[in-house]
């Protein structure tokens, strides 16, 4: 309970049921301040003159800001009281929300999303060590991270469904106004009720490697440019694009050299020769698979359903049913000591339930209560691999090398994958599109047609119908691959006392095993943690 008050935060009469309030209401507006504001997307890109892929890229240009700071996150906490470090953080983000809001120049918005993330990451690691604290006393990482990842998912969701309703009723510069104005309040409220003690000796920045930090977030953020106008400008076709992949790789190569030669690297890249970490990589890169059929789904559901954008915000809403089941299930799991293989297949067998409905739903009118059952099944899914995918990569990492692999896990798990899976489909989708209005043009021009040019919408739709299921149907078989490989991987649970019993077994040797399953106590530091569920 004296955690609210030892960490530089509140005064100690501030009561506790009130300090909890007072972390939630400072926790909302950060996790609102994404950077973009993406609900009402079309009118947003029609006031500023620009396309649709540099609203995308700043939404990935806050994620890589995210990323960027983890590596220095101790160090600032060291330096800084926890009034200040907040304080700073809500004016900030305010600042930055009026400047987006204001702005006509779109890469002013990019940079002000990657500058955004930095100051979200900073804030939400002030106050999610106490969170955690409350959770979970003891520093159970599989239980913290099964109610916050559960708290923070709905949040978002929440957010974003009342941002959308907000830009549907007024304008998109509204949203930022809103969130700029809340900040402020909190900035307020944190003058009012929070003390200035440190929660620890103040140490320089001095030694901190803002090279690296600088190499790290330009070769990620030219990887953001090369995924998001990949399609847009023919892929390697460009010049751009080319250059672009080239500075990336250089870039990249120049980070992981420097990161070796150092005696203190800012990222120790040494951490993802160990297994969980390296496996924990590959499965949030699958994950992407199916995060990034979310351009697909909304296609289908504005393009030939017609929905509009709060009536999709109110679609995504749905997911919060699964998601709070998939927390329940992260809980209970980790109490009974669930084996992390078949808890982690699990949400890998939601998402290709998802993506086989999506397949059989492809018409031009269904009811929309069937995309409601799925997208409670998509939550579900997703929850669970968040909270066991990250579980299972951080479960053997003391708090230094946690850092280091956060920062990486984090950037790959919700821009790398994502992206680099949208834009494939986007370019897919597109060419299976022409591909299959091409195939039910043909013959049309031989038979007369009163009115023939109304065929053209109906052909249209038919086409994008087609080539959507045709995706999702290869969605499906590369979930299969998936699937497999999940039930082959050990999940660091290689007994050799039970292959013994199995080879026994085979051999006709009658014996009776119980196998005890094991539970990661691990009571790591709660700031990496927290960084880990951040």
């Amino acid at each position: 309970m004296n955690q609210l008050y030892d960490k530089g935060l509140f005064h100690s009469w501030v009561p506790r049921p009130l300090a909890l309030l007072l972390i939630g209401v400072f926790e909302l507006p950060v996790l609102a301040a994404a950077g973009v504001y993406t609900g009402n997307i079309s009118d947003m890109v029609g006031s500023l003159g620009t396309y649709t892929e540099v609203i995308s890229m700043a939404n990935y240009a806050n994620v890589i800001g995210m990323g960027a700071v983890v590596p220095v996150i101790l160090r600032l906490e060291w330096r800084f009281r926890g009034k200040e470090l907040l304080l700073g953080c809500f004016l900030a983000l305010a600042a930055l929300s009026v400047l987006c809001a204001m702005t006509t120049e779109p890469l002013v918005i990019v940079g002000a999303s990657f500058l955004m993330g930095i100051f979200k990451m900073l804030a939400l690691l002030k106050m999610i060590p106490v969170i955690m604290f409350l959770i979970t006393p003891t520093g159970d990482r599989g239980k913290f991270y099964s109610f916050y990842y559960t708290i923070s998912i709905v949040t978002s969701q929440l957010v974003i469904w009342g941002t959308t309703g907000l830009a549907y009723k007024s304008e998109w510069q509204a949203v930022y106004y809103a969130i700029a104005g809340i900040l402020l309040i909190n900035a307020l409220l944190a003058v009012i009720f929070m003390h200035n003690k440190r929660s620890a000796r103040a140490v320089s920045l001095k030694g901190i490697d803002w090279w690296s930090m600088a190499i790290f977030a330009a070769a990620f953020l030219l990887l953001d440019y090369v995924l998001v106008f990949a399609r847009q400008q023919a892929w390697f076709s460009s010049t751009s694009i080319q250059w672009a992949a080239v500075g990336f790789v250089l870039m990249a190569g120049l980070f992981i050299w420097r990161q070796l030669m150092l005696r203190h690297p800012f990222i120790d890249v040494r951490v993802f020769r160990k297994t969980p970490v390296w496996h924990g990589l590959l499965l949030l890169m699958s994950l992407g698979v199916y995060m990034g059929t979310s351009a697909m789904q909304t296609t289908f559901t504005t393009g030939v359903l017609g929905y509009d954008n709060y009536t999709n915000a109110i679609l995504y809403a749905w997911m919060i049913p699964g998601i709070i089941a998939g927390g329940i299930m992260g809980a209970v799991g980790f109490k009974r000591g669930w084996h992390l293989k078949y808890f982690i297949f699990g949400g890998y067998l939601c998402f290709m339930a998802y993506s086989v409905s999506m397949y059989f739903l492809m018409a031009p009118v269904i009811d929309i209560e069937y995309l409601y059952a799925i997208s409670v099944v998509k939550g579900l899914g997703m929850t669970v691999l968040f909270i066991g995918i990250w579980y299972y990569a951080m479960s053997t990492l003391p708090m230094d090398e946690m850092l280091s692999a956060v920062s990486v896990l984090m950037v790959v798990r919700t821009f790398v994958g994502v992206a680099l899976f949208a834009a494939v489909y986007s370019w897919a989708q597109y060419q299976l599109q022409w591909q299959s209005a091409a195939n039910l043009a043909t013959g049309m021009d031989a038979v007369a047609y009163d009115g023939g040019m109304a065929l053209y919408g109906q052909l249209q739709v038919q086409a994008v119908l087609d080539a959507t299921k045709t995706l999702y149907g290869y969605v499906c078989i590369g979930g299969l691959f998936i699937l497999t490989y999940v039930l082959t991987h050990h999940f660091g649970r290689l007994d050799f006392r039970r292959m013994v019993t199995i080879s026994r077994a085979i051999s006709g040797t009658p014996l009776k095993a119980r196998f005890r399953r094991r539970r990661d106590d691990d009571e790591g530091d709660a700031v990496a943690a927290a960084a880990a569920a951040a």
